[in-house]
């Protein structure tokens, strides 16, 4: 069974990969986008949808296309331990952006998201199928009995730090509830990987800080602007203060 679960996560990231090589290519993007925008008039094909969601997709729950494959390849990976990684102490080989430590699965699947968030339209396209998935994690693991919805508590935070790094301008809006969560789980979860996914958010959305800056970002009328820093920055030194006792030294060194 173990070795068909890698038959299967390696096809799926191969498919994935062969995707993404073409929505880089910029005539193919073009194409993509461009058909989506006559599929309505035209009642043609339209090749961003089913990229984005699958075939059939009425919510997230049954969505199968880049964005679901992607996250259940995040949240599943190869990586399901959380003793062994709590004690065993941080190096300087590990990678501080991400708690997945060796798992290479997660890792490019997380890669290959951004890359689809960035050509498949913008956030403008991908945001409002990425972040209903990220509302069904959160809640699959608020449900989830005994701590073992951690998992998708984890891909959800790691697929809103890629959000905010594909498309920072359209993720603005969004900053405020990804803020709250960050600082609830940080604060709130007893899981350290938990813990540490969501300082690495915090901190993500601390350097991104005022996204309006940004030339390109045509704020709403009356628009309050969002300055991470400025608002939250008082919370979140509070909650990364209390971390830093955290008897996990990866968590307390982060």
């Amino acid at each position: 069974a173990a070795e068909d679960d890698e038959e299967a996560r390696t096809a799926s990231l191969s498919s994935l990969e062969v995707m993404a090589s073409l929505v880089d290519v910029a005539d193919v993007r073009k194409k993509i986008v461009l058909t989506s925008k006559l599929a309505a008039t035209t009642g043609s094909a339209d090749l961003l949808r089913l990229m984005l969601l699958g075939p059939s997709a009425t919510s997230p729950s049954d969505q199968n296309g880049v964005v679901r494959c992607c996250a259940e390849l995040i949240i599943n990976g190869v990586d399901d331990d959380v003793d062994s990684w709590r004690v065993d102490p941080p190096s300087l080989q590990s990678d501080a952006a991400t708690s997945w430590e060796e798992d290479d699965a997660a890792i490019y699947a997380e890669s290959l998201l951004e890359s689809f968030l960035r050509n498949l339209g913008g956030g403008t396209a991908t945001l409002p199928v990425v972040l209903p998935l990220v509302e069904a994690l959160m809640n699959s693991a608020a449900g989830a009995a005994n701590g073992s919805g951690w998992r998708q508590y984890r891909a959800a935070l790691s697929i809103l730090e890629r959000c905010l790094d594909a498309a920072p301008v359209t993720f603005a809006p969004h900053v405020p509830v990804a803020v709250e969560a960050a600082l609830n789980l940080a604060s709130n979860n007893p899981c350290e990987r938990v813990q540490l996914q969501a300082l690495q958010l915090l901190g993500a959305l601390c350097n991104a800080d005022t996204v309006e800056d940004d030339p390109a970002y045509s704020p709403p009328t009356n628009a309050t602007p969002i300055q991470v820093r400025a608002v939250y920055g008082g919370r979140i030194l509070q909650v990364a203060s209390a971390l830093v006792a955290s008897p996990c030294a990866k968590v307390s060194s982060h």
